[in-house]
């Protein structure tokens, strides 16, 4: 899903919350945030890649860049991938509105050099957060890309997953160990690498306003 696509999904999100009786137009931005980076009390950081008012639906939506999430390669290939991993994840969160948050993901394998089919993510399909205190928090897709190829070497997949506040409030106590992906091809577990990530994006987000 080129960011266009991405974007235009979440103006239609915007499209809905405008619809629902109790809505309310925002006002217009006095101060746009995108480009800018945004330091958080522990020094964490973020920039701000989208910041804007939907002018149809009056919706603000604010999107921050991504991040690495983590790297990843299977145990018996890594003779293979040497200089790279067969697996990068890259990460942000968006949110629509004052309190409509999203997490989109983007996978880049570089499926080409090995016989392993990753099929995509299917809309519905499962994401598990393993938080270091033991606990799991289950996320869906709402909307996912179809493949596409930047190189010709490498896949690309891409999904958005509606997270609620109350799990980002969980996910800024306690961090991130892992994640389980449930693809159309089966189910995989990756280590994060970026264990505070939510924390940090989230916090970043309430400075937004």
């Amino acid at each position: 899903m080129k960011t266009q696509g991405y974007l235009l999904i979440l103006l239609l999100i915007g499209l809905l919350i405008s619809c629902n009786p109790g809505a309310r137009r925002l006002p217009q931005l006095k101060e746009s945030f995108r480009g800018k980076t945004i330091i958080n009390q522990n020094g964490s950081a973020c920039t701000v890649k989208v910041d804007t008012i939907d002018q149809l639906t009056g919706a603000r939506i604010t999107e921050l860049m991504p991040e690495h999430l983590f790297t990843y390669t299977h145990e018996p290939l890594r003779e293979y991938f040497i200089t790279q991993p067969l697996m990068v994840c890259n990460a942000r969160l968006s949110r629509v509105g004052n309190s409509n948050y999203f997490l989109n993901l983007q996978f880049i394998i570089q499926a080409s050099r090995v016989n392993i089919n990753y099929q995509g993510l299917a809309k519905g399909s499962m994401l598990q957060l393993k938080l270091i205190n033991g606990e799991h928090i289950s996320l869906y897709c709402y909307e996912n890309s179809p493949v596409t190829s930047a190189t010709g070497n490498e896949k690309i997949f891409q999904g958005l997953y509606p997270i609620s506040e109350k799990d980002l409030k969980k996910l800024r106590k306690y961090v991130l160990t892992d994640m389980g992906v449930h693809w159309n091809g089966g189910f995989e577990k990756y280590e994060i690498h970026i264990i505070d990530f939510f924390k940090t994006q989230y916090e970043c987000l309430q400075k937004i306003r």
